[in-house]
Order: structure tokens, then C-alpha cells, then sequence
């Protein structure tokens, strides 16, 4: 009686957890390495968050989607998985003022070292910065080109100065910037994102470890350093698209932020293996759109949906700004976790997918009816999540996320074959 209890016990975790977007953060980590961004920790990866000011939709002449894209695509070229870096930067979404700031806007107060952790000291320098890109109707004299990269860093302690935020500017006026399709009279947008974005995390038009004497020689002589295809070449050339860093411009940042350890890298290997096993049981189709009888929506699942976005409605909790800030709460928690665990989440979902049939009979009936129920509202919010911030996602995230919702699918399938044996 006891072994079958325990048998109970492992079933329902390994279910529960592959139901749960946390997937065993919760339960593996503690509270004290649940959250990123302890600069002092060689492990943790930096946030970058980059913003996109309304009026650069409105003074662009494309779409929001595509000039979504464009600016996504230019921070997943600087994510810490494309340069195995700790620096992680990524887009997420609308916001941010329209002009640039200034350091009066900004602020310098002093603070002691002790005080950078506290991320309710509004003194304090958080690593989790907020940056804008920005678009001005006029030409600037600061900012002469097609954009610039305006850097706010603050002294804290001793000569160090660190980063607090940064705006890149568009001269959307005197520039032909294009979100897609570049030709040889206009500058492609991403490439001109992804270049600014080097500049304001730390990067120059030379390679890694020269000095800045020794690269204004460079320049001043003409000297091709980096070559033409990196994204920090010294200019960005009209017509010119760029889809990804060169090793030059990764070496840049592995020497100012650091280098993932191998063993995190590796675990990029899991993913893959997860992504396989998730798309072997496909074709998935939703719930909703199931053609075989047996495992459509049920009136119990119908009802268990209207009462969850009910939940969600009289919460508040189903509006565009808790969407986003439930999106980048999970997401920053699978980032972490690859740095935080010695086993990565696909490791458990692998498992419980390979195991489910075993796992599943061992389950009361009842309970497999409780389950079905609330897998499919995880149905629903794993496809709100990809559909509704596909470019504002991490890319290590948003393949997790359209995996793990295959995933889900799978288990729904199995949770009702196993209903119908019984």
C-alpha cells in the first residue's frame, strides 16, 4: 500500500509539472536564486530590456508586426545564447518616451555597493535597466546619422561607471529606414538596431582589447577592423542586411560581460532533444480545433475555460500589461533556471512525456478529470503567450513555450485514452 501511495505521489508531480509553466522552478529552486541579476555572481545572466516608443510605429512607414520583428530580431542577435555571453538582451514591446533622455532625466545619486541588490531602493543602479528606442521628427545636432546610441552610466564606486540605461534614436526624417526589404538607398532597420545595441551595452568600431587610442588609429587609417560583416563594423553601409554577430562582435561581449560556462551551453543540447520528443507525437491540433470526436473540447472543458477567463477578467488580470508582465516572469525564470540548475526543465518534460503512460494508471480516475480540466486552460495560455508576444520573446523561451505546448496537447490526449480504458 505504501509503494502504490509513493507510485501516486511521483505520477501526480511529474504530471503536475509538465502542466505547469514553472515546470519545477518552483519546487528546485530556492527563494534565493529564484530571481536573475546578481552582478557578482559569474553564473547569472545580465537583463537587457529593450523598448520601442510608440511613435516609432507611427513615423515608420510599415507595419507594427514587421517593425516588431525587425527591432526582435536585432536583440535575439545580442541574446546570451547567440554569444554565449552572460549578456541577455531581448525585446519586449511597446513603451518608453518619445525623445531621448538626458542625464537630468536620468539621475546619478551616489550609492554603496551594499545597495545594488535592493531592487526596492529607488537610489539604487538596477541591472534590469529599461531602454528606449526612440524616433524625433527633426534632425538632431547631437545626432547627425541615420541613429545613435545614447549611453546614461553612473558612477558606482570607486573609477567604475556602470550602465544605467541607454536610448538608440532614429533620424526616421532625413533617413530612409526600411523594417524589411532594404535597398541600396535605405538602411535596413534591424542591421541598424543591432548595431546601436552594440554600442550601448559597451562595443566600439574595433575589435576586443584594443585601446581607444589604438582603434581611433585604426579608423583614422582606414583600417577594415572589425571586418565589413560584422554588425560593429565602423559604418552602417545602405542596402547592407545583417542576420546575425560575427565572431569579432561575440568576442567583444564575452570580454566585457563574460562567458557562459560550457556546461550551461550544453544543456542548449536538451532543448533540441525536448523539441524532437515534443513534435513526435504531432500533428497537435488545439482542442478546439480537433477533428477526431474523441478528443474534442468537452462540456466540462468548455465550462472550466469560461470560468478561468472569467477568473481572469474579474481579477484584471487579462489585460495586455499582466499578459506581458506574466510572459517575462516565467521567462526570466526559464533563463535563470539554465544558470541556477544543474538539470535544465526539458530534462523533467522529456521525462514525464516518455513516462506518461506508465504514470497515467496509476492516477484515480477523478483525478485524470481534474487534470484534463486544468491542462486545457494551459492549453489556452501557452497559445496566448506565443501568439500574442511571438517577437517579445526570448527565442530560447519562445521554442520552449511552442514545445512545451505540443506537449501539453500530448498529455490532454493521453489523460482521455486513459479515461475511456478505464
Amino acid at each position: 500500500m505504501k509503494n502504490k501511495y509513493k507510485t501516486f505521489i511521483i505520477a501526480a508531480i511529474l504530471v503536475s509539472c509538465i502542466i505547469s509553466a514553472t515546470l519545477g522552478y518552483v519546487f528546485l529552486l530556492s527563494p534565493q536564486t529564484k530571481y536573475p541579476d546578481n552582478p557578482g555572481d559569474a553564473n547569472s545572466p545580465i537583463k537587457v530590456d529593450v523598448q520601442v516608443g510608440e511613435n516609432v510605429i507611427s513615423m515608420l512607414n510599415s507595419t507594427e508586426d514587421k517593425i516588431a520583428s525587425a527591432i526582435s530580431g536585432a536583440c535575439k542577435m545580442w541574446s546570451m545564447f547567440s554569444t554565449r555571453s552572460r549578456l541577455n538582451v531581448a525585446y519586449f514591446g511597446k513603451g518608453g518616451p518619445a525623445v531621448p533622455l538626458s542625464y537630468d532625466d536620468v539621475g546619478c545619486a551616489q550609492v554603496q555597493p551594499d545597495d545594488i541588490q535592493n531592487q526596492n531602493n529607488e537610489g539604487s543602479i538596477a541591472i534590469n535597466i529599461k531602454n528606449n528606442i526612440v524616433a524625433t521628427g527633426t534632425i538632431d545636432p547631437d545626432c547627425t546619422g541615420p541613429a545613435c546610441a545614447h549611453v546614461w552610466s553612473c558612477e558606482r564606486s570607486g573609477d567604475k561607471d556602470e550602465i544605467q540605461r541607454f536610448d538608440i534614436q532614429l533620424n526616421v526624417t532625413g533617413f530612409n529606414i526600411l523594417a524589411e526589404n532594404s535597398d541600396a538607398a535605405s538602411y535596413d532597420l534591424k542591421t541598424l538596431i543591432a548595431h546601436h545595441i552594440g554600442h550601448a551595452v559597451g562595443l566600439i568600431h574595433c575589435t576586443a582589447g584594443d585601446t581607444v587610442e589604438s582603434c581611433r588609429n585604426k579608423l583614422s587609417g582606414d583600417m577594415f577592423d572589425p571586418a565589413q560583416d560584422a554588425v560593429m563594423y565602423k559604418k552602417i553601409i545602405p542596402g547592407i542586411v545583417l542576420n546575425d554577430t560575427s565572431d569579432d562582435d561575440r568576442n567583444g561581449i564575452v570580454a566585457l560581460y563574460g562567458r557562459l560556462s560550457d556546461e550551461k551551453l550544453a544543456m542548449q543540447n536538451v532543448m533540441q532533444r525536448f523539441i524532437q520528443t515534443a513534435e513526435s507525437g504531432c500533428p497537435c491540433l488545439l482542442p478546439q480545433e480537433e477533428t477526431d470526436s474523441r478528443y474534442a473540447l468537452s462540456s466540462n472543458e468548455t465550462q472550466a475555460l469560461a470560468e478561468y477567463n472569467q477568473t481572469l477578467t474579474d481579477k484584471g488580470l487579462n489585460t495586455e500589461e499582466k499578459l506581458k508582465e506574466f510572459a517575462r516572469y516565467y521567462q526570466d525564470l526559464h533563463l535563470t533556471a539554465y544558470t541556477k540548475l544543474s538539470k535544465p526543465a526539458e530534462i523533467y518534460l522529456i521525462n514525464g512525456i516518455n513516462d506518461m503512460h506508465t504514470l497515467l494508471p496509476q492516477i484515480p480516475v477523478e483525478r485524470l478529470h481534474a487534470m484534463r480540466q486544468v491542462i486545457v486552460a494551459n492549453i489556452q495560455e501557452k497559445k496566448s503567450l506565443i501568439d500574442d508576444f511571438q517577437y517579445e520573446l526570448d527565442p530560447r523561451f519562445y521554442d520552449f513555450t511552442r514545445a512545451e505546448l505540443k506537449a501539453l496537447i500530448q498529455i490532454r490526449k493521453a489523460i482521455i485514452d486513459e479515461i475511456a480504458r478505464r
